[in-house]
């Protein structure tokens, strides 16, 4: 007698019977922010991500929030984006990027191939810039928090999206 062939059900209801497949859709759908151009409501919620690591990739003219705590997070192709990162536990990664402004909070920032972007930057190392031209980096000294999140993550912006103020 065969067992019956085992499931998996994506947070969005879709199922599959490959575990290599649901992984890697459940990562996009929930971990991931990508292949969008004008779109101002990328927002992921206090408790949604929950530490995992997240990425953002090929982003035009958007705004990106991520209030909740983060593992590593990769941002690569981004240009003209304003992107809100809570704590992260690990590295930020920023690659080829564009005339984009981050609010962020890391343990580590790691920029490559960058041009005309700004950090408000929390970092506890010194952020590590590399073949990046007219780049701003600032001290995130004014905190705003984002309400509901653990320990209350705090960033230095005037606009957040979603009225967080």
């Amino acid at each position: 007698m065969s067992k019956p062939a085992q499931t998996f059900t994506a947070s969005d209801g879709k199922i599959f019977e490959n575990r290599t497949e649901y992984r890697k859709y459940e990562f996009e759908i929930s971990y991931t922010f990508s292949k969008k151009e004008n779109a101002h409501d990328l927002v992921k919620l206090p408790g949604s991500v929950g530490g995992q690591p997240f990425d953002m990739a090929n982003l035009k003219n958007c705004t990106c929030a991520v209030m909740d705590s983060t593992d590593q997070v990769q941002i690569d192709e981004l240009e003209g984006c304003k992107v809100f990162l809570g704590a992260t536990g690990e590295s930020l990664f920023v690659r080829n990027c564009k005339d984009c402004t981050f609010y962020v909070a890391v343990k580590q920032l790691r920029t490559r191939d960058c041009t005309n972007c700004t950090f408000y930057l929390y970092c506890i190392s010194e952020p590590i810039i590399e073949m990046s031209t007219d780049m701003k980096v600032r001290c995130a000294m004014r905190a705003t928090c984002f309400p509901g999140t653990p320990s209350c993550w705090c960033f230095l912006c005037s606009d957040l999206p979603l009225g967080c103020v």
